[in-house]
């Protein structure tokens, strides 16, 4: 995949971060990019999205990832060697119990 020069330019401002948001308008390919930084770091990401989003963004693992792709029962949480997915509300009420997490 081939990524268009302002989403290059994204990953080449933040290739020393550990840590980022990608506030791209609409359309610009925030999923790309945040993909690619995610498996750029080698370690497990979560990725905490609208519930609206999360099909869009297993769809975007599929096309891209699929040798890496699982996927739960529920299809609730997805995993493609370091990608952890899903929406606000499923992950509030799993971690619900978790008083402090360490970022």
């Amino acid at each position: 995949m081939e990524l268009f020069k302002h989403q290059q330019e994204a990953l080449k401002q933040t290739k020393d971060l550990n840590k980022v948001a990608y506030y791209l308008d609409m359309g610009l390919g925030k999923t790309f990019v945040g993909a690619e930084k995610a498996m750029s770091l080698n370690k497990d990401i979560l990725i905490v999205c609208q519930k609206s989003k999360i099909a869009d963004w297993k769809e975007h693992f599929f096309k891209y990832y699929i040798d890496k792709m699982k996927c739960d029962e529920s299809g609730a949480w997805c995993y493609s060697g370091n990608f952890y997915l899903s929406s606000f509300d499923h992950w509030m009420k799993e971690v619900k119990h978790v008083k402090y997490m360490q970022l």
